[in-house]
């Protein structure tokens, strides 16, 4: 059955033979693989994760998990900013020095995609593009798409480590460990130093988003290193970090257009 041209068929996701989201079921596309999507969840079963040692103080702790992700390529995320609002489902790719992602949200029929490739973003939005528009990344031609964009922050796990890792103030313990992503998770709250922080971190309070210097990071990290949940503690925003390593294509659909959405 042949698929149908991207523009029409918002998701170009393979994870793990998988479709990203959910584990299968939220994108529309084929597997790029070639496999079909599995007919439901798989039993979960223990996974013994490596270990690997994290030193909890605040000049290495965001150090050492950056270390951890360096062997890593690639993960799944759930981002959720507000329990009333539908979640961002997707996915990132390592792409050298930067992380490609891919997100969708679904809301009463509607749906909007999210595609940060490179330099480029690529956003399809029910209703108000036919198809998918390219913009900047980084400097995007549309506000509203910026805001998507923006939504994505907290998913690129990456670039928040990197711009908060020389401006920790303390590190303790969060409470008790979980089962998250099959491994045990042990909470760890890092609090930052704002005016310390670089990039979309920092300039939080330099653009006066928040008058209140610091700042709760509540990491949910597991034996490996690896950041299974992302918390502001201070919010509603929860970002669950899951199939670490496990294989994702992005890709950036054929037939984009320049966005315009003004006219």
């Amino acid at each position: 059955m042949p698929l149908l041209p991207a523009s029409r068929v918002p998701a170009l996701v393979a994870l793990g033979g998988l479709l990203a989201g959910g584990i299968s079921g939220a994108f529309a596309a084929s597997a790029l693989a070639g496999s079909e999507p599995a007919a439901g969840p798989a039993v979960p079963t223990a996974i013994a994760a490596p270990r690997f040692t994290v030193r909890y103080d605040p000049q290495h702790v965001l150090g050492d998990l950056l270390e951890a992700l360096r062997p890593v390529d690639s993960y799944a995320f759930t981002l959720a900013l507000d329990p009333q609002a539908p979640e961002l489902t997707g996915a990132a790719m390592r792409d050298d020095d930067r992380w490609d992602l891919v997100g969708r949200i679904e809301e009463d029929g509607t749906v909007t995609e999210l595609r940060l490739i490179g330099d480029d973003a690529y956003a399809f939005i029910s209703g108000l593009t036919d198809g998918f528009g390219r913009t900047s990344r980084d400097e995007p031609g549309d506000p509203f798409v910026a805001a998507y964009i923006d939504s994505f922050g907290p998913a690129e796990l990456a670039t928040t480590l990197a711009e908060t890792r020389d401006a920790v103030v303390s590190v303790s313990a969060g409470g008790a460990s979980v089962e998250l992503d099959q491994v045990p998770a042990q909470p760890f709250d890092v609090v930052v130093d704002l005016r310390r922080a670089t990039g979309a971190m920092g300039s939080r309070f330099t653009s006066g988003a928040t008058t209140n210097a610091y700042a709760m990071m509540r990491l949910w990290i597991g034996p490996d290193g690896l950041v299974r949940r992302y918390t502001e503690p201070k919010t509603s925003l929860q970002v669950d970090f899951t199939r670490w390593g496990e294989d994702v294509v992005i890709e950036a659909p054929d037939d984009a257009v320049e966005l315009d959405l003004g006219g």
